[in-house]
């Protein structure tokens, strides 16, 4: 499978050597299997590997365990990770009173953040340092 994902990025000129992947690590199965895929072609590609985990404060303490496996993941293979903290719920109520609008500019803005190589976002906490 890495051959063929390694032939399909470099057929379709998706990353250049130098370049940055920011890969969004929920913790989940799928995205697991990219960071390995990836964190395996980072040096034969040679792109730097960067993971942003996101949690959105919905589902309380299994939200904090996603969020742990994702930044020991990460530290377990010297990628650099940020974690985000987004209460969307609470945005969404802001920005519906505001302006009649959700808020899902919260996890775009981590992301955003982290490829800018900001400190934050207006909506969300800072980086972690780990």
């Amino acid at each position: 499978m890495r051959e063929k994902v390694r032939a399909f990025m470099e057929q379709y000129h998706m990353v250049t050597a130098g370049e940055r992947v920011l890969l969004g690590l929920s913790g989940g199965a799928d995205s697991v299997c990219l960071f390995h895929l990836l964190r395996e072609l980072q040096e034969p590609l040679g792109f730097s590997l960067l993971a942003v985990h996101v949690n959105h404060n919905l589902r309380g303490a299994e939200a904090g365990r996603d969020a742990a496996f994702a930044e020991n993941l990460c530290r377990e293979y010297d990628v650099p990770f940020y974690l985000y903290s987004c209460p969307v719920e609470k945005i969404a109520k802001r920005k519906a009173s505001l302006d009649g609008g959700g808020g899902t500019r919260g996890a775009a803005g981590s992301f955003c953040s982290v490829r800018k190589g900001a400190e934050g976002s207006e909506n969300c906490a800072r980086p972690s340092p780990g």
